[in-house]
């Protein structure tokens, strides 16, 4: 049985190309798609979904980062729901925050083409999905500064 994928992408080629690629596999299915956090939080309740696949940019009232406001959200109401996001924007402004609001994986778009199937495995495995850059930096981020020598 295949693994359900709700998409959040206001953009409706990229929410339409992530679709197909993602029905073209033979272990992963759309279950829905949304344009907006509100269009996604009216809907989300009716579905069975394992993995939901969120756009940083949403656009609306709260700007860039309503994307991360969205996935804390769903992590809050649906704490076993994987999260991965998908930005255009740079990943070591907005990844951090996407992980602390209970994303599992950051995408970069640019990179999303070969690597978005893989990606969405990785985090429905449970891992955590980030780039090589990304990981490096996670152990300095995680640690105390240390004082001047």
């Amino acid at each position: 049985m295949p693994h359900h994928v709700y998409l959040v992408e206001d953009h409706p080629v990229l929410r339409q190309i992530y679709a197909e690629l993602i029905d073209a596999s033979d272990d992963l299915r759309v279950a829905g798609a949304a344009a907006s956090a509100e269009a996604a939080l009216a809907e989300l309740p009716d579905l069975d979904i394992n993995v939901a696949v969120v756009d940083v940019s949403l656009g609306g009232p709260r700007g860039t980062a309503h994307g991360i406001d969205l996935v804390g959200e769903l992590h809050r109401l649906w704490p076993a729901m994987r999260l991965l996001v998908v930005s255009g924007h740079d990943e070591t402004v907005y990844a951090e925050r996407a992980m602390r609001a209970g994303a599992r994986g950051y995408l970069m778009k640019h990179e999303s083409g070969p690597n978005l199937l893989p990606v969405i495995r990785r985090v429905l495995a449970g891992d955590v999905a980030l780039s090589d850059r990304m990981l490096e930096r996670v152990p300095e981020a995680l640690c105390a500064p240390l004082p001047a020598l």
